[in-house]
């Protein structure tokens, strides 16, 4: 998931039915990160304290079981393909 919509994608020919904004990390997380694998570790935890700390790990439960009944897309707009929220994301689904 992300805040920011990727260039490259329209939204129409996207065909979302839904876009999950709130659980992106912040802007402060995110730019701190700035897509460095270095950082990678200590952001996978700070944005899983942020979605602690804003209740919404019951929300990725959701769509994990969501998922067991259609497809769900994890979008994102970032270039390093290997450390990017959705990632991230992808990671916290086989801890809840």
């Amino acid at each position: 998931m992300d805040r920011i919509w990727p260039r490259e994608i329209s939204k129409d020919k996207a065909r979302l039915s839904d876009w999950r904004k709130d659980l992106a990390p912040s802007n402060e997380l995110r730019k701190w990160f700035g897509h460095d694998p270095d950082r990678w570790e200590e952001f996978k935890a700070g944005y899983r304290a942020e979605l602690e700390k804003a209740g919404k790990m019951g929300d990725l439960r959701d769509i994990v079981e969501r998922a067991e009944e259609e497809n769900v897309t994890l979008h994102f707009g970032a270039k390093d393909t290997k450390h990017n929220n959705a990632r991230a994301l992808e990671a916290f689904v086989g801890e809840v």
